[in-house]
Formats: C-alpha cells, sequence, structure tokens
C-alpha cells in the first residue's frame, strides 16, 4: 500500500501562509524562493514540511514579502502579535508611499556592459517615495538593469536608496564604484581591502578592492513595476 504524503510538521500559521502563497504565484516555488534567500534548494521545503528552521529570519520575511506581495508578519511564528492578512494577489500599489511622485530615478545602461551608471547625476524620471525616505533630500531610486540577483530583485523593477543608512552582512546595496559604474548585489561582509558580494542568476560571491569603491548604500524597498 502507498504511503501517505508526508504532512507538515506542524499545523502552523506561517507555513501554511507560505504554502498558499506559493501556490497562488506561480512564478514563484519553494525552490526559487530559497535561492532568493541565499539558501540551499531545499530550504522552504525544509522549513514547511520538517519545521526547520523554527522561525524565518527578519531578512527572510521580507524578502519573501516583497517576493509575494503581502506583509512580512505574515510569516511569523504562531507566538507573535496577530496580524491582517493581506490579499493573496500581488497589491497594484505598494504599500506606505506618498502620493507624489519626487523620488528621481538615477542611472543610465551602457551596452555591453553588466553594471549601469549613475556618475553624472542624470535623472531618468521620477517615482513613488516610502515613507521610510521622507525628509532624506538625497534619497533615489535605481532600475534594476540585469537579472543578476533574480528572482528575489527583478529586471526592470525599481529599488528605493538609503544613501546614509549603515549596511550590514545580508543587506541588498548599491554599490558604487569610483568610475561610475554601479552594482546591484548582496552584500556578504566587509574586509579592511575587499567588499564580498554575492548573485544569484547565475549564483556567485566574488570580491571587489575598496579602493575602488565610492560607497555602498543600503536598498529599503522594492518597486513593482508591470511592463
Amino acid at each position: 500500500m502507498a504511503s501517505a504524503s508526508k504532512p507538515l510538521a506542524k499545523p502552523d500559521r506561517a507555513r501554511k501562509r507560505l504554502a498558499d502563497l506559493v501556490a497562488a504565484n506561480p512564478q514563484h516555488n519553494l525552490r526559487s524562493l530559497s535561492l532568493a534567500l541565499g539558501r540551499n534548494h531545499s530550504y522552504l521545503h525544509q522549513f514547511i514540511m520538517d519545521g526547520s528552521p523554527r522561525e524565518l529570519r527578519e531578512r527572510e520575511r521580507h524578502t519573501l514579502a516583497t517576493l509575494l506581495g503581502c506583509n512580512e508578519a505574515e510569516f511569523r511564528s504562531e507566538e507573535s502579535e496577530d496580524f491582517v492578512a493581506s490579499p493573496v494577489a500581488l497589491p497594484s500599489r505598494p504599500p506606505m508611499v506618498t502620493n507624489t511622485r519626487d523620488m528621481p530615478i538615477l542611472g543610465h545602461a551602457k551596452g555591453g556592459e553588466d553594471a549601469f551608471f549613475i556618475d553624472n547625476g542624470e535623472i531618468a524620471g521620477y517615482t513613488m517615495r516610502p515613507h521610510i525616505l521622507d525628509g532624506v533630500a538625497d534619497a533615489y531610486a535605481v532600475e534594476f538593469w540585469d537579472t543578476s540577483m533574480e528572482p528575489a530583485l527583478k529586471h526592470g523593477h525599481l529599488g528605493w536608496v538609503h544613501p546614509r543608512k549603515p549596511v550590514k552582512p545580508g543587506d541588498d546595496v548599491v554599490v558604487q564604484l569610483n568610475d561610475g559604474q554601479a552594482l546591484v548585489k548582496t552584500l556578504l561582509r566587509r574586509t579592511e581591502s575587499q567588499l564580498v558580494l554575492r548573485q544569484y542568476n547565475p549564483p556567485k560571491d566574488f570580491k571587489i578592492d575598496r579602493a575602488g569603491v565610492k560607497s555602498v548604500h543600503l536598498i529599503v524597498g522594492t518597486l513593482r513595476v508591470v511592463t
């Protein structure tokens, strides 16, 4: 007799909600989402089916919420405070943004280059400002010009950037180089002489010399752009 399918390790709210959202968003699956978190391909499958890890980290919850169009609180454990679940469908407008389009979009692509360029200050347009960047005069947005960070950061979407907020390992960042190029990657660590960065498509960790780095700015959120 064939054995029954393996049940959830625990009828946990966060695990059930993640499974429901993945089923409702067929462009994603547990494997691709696990890789977007910088984990092995079975990480979220084990979270749902085996209960390991017991709870997702805060950054992992935020990344999943961005990709699946929901509130990160939906992935908290049963012991966390109550929340109101958002609809499964992606929202037509991102939450917590201002009504005006006053944030400059910086950067332009250059043929044959993986990076983009923002050194000349040319403004490519304007977008909505999240409330977290209210009053931050030098905040800006960038368009993701390639697929190297997919599925976490999708080509053609926008990233909101806080140029004065501290960055830490695990953050998604805009790295501006002295030659005017800019890279969007995940910061893994910093040494006295190098930055260690990660991309997801294809998966690769690499180093760049800090002597060639002009700045490292934190991406505090993303805007889904429908094309």
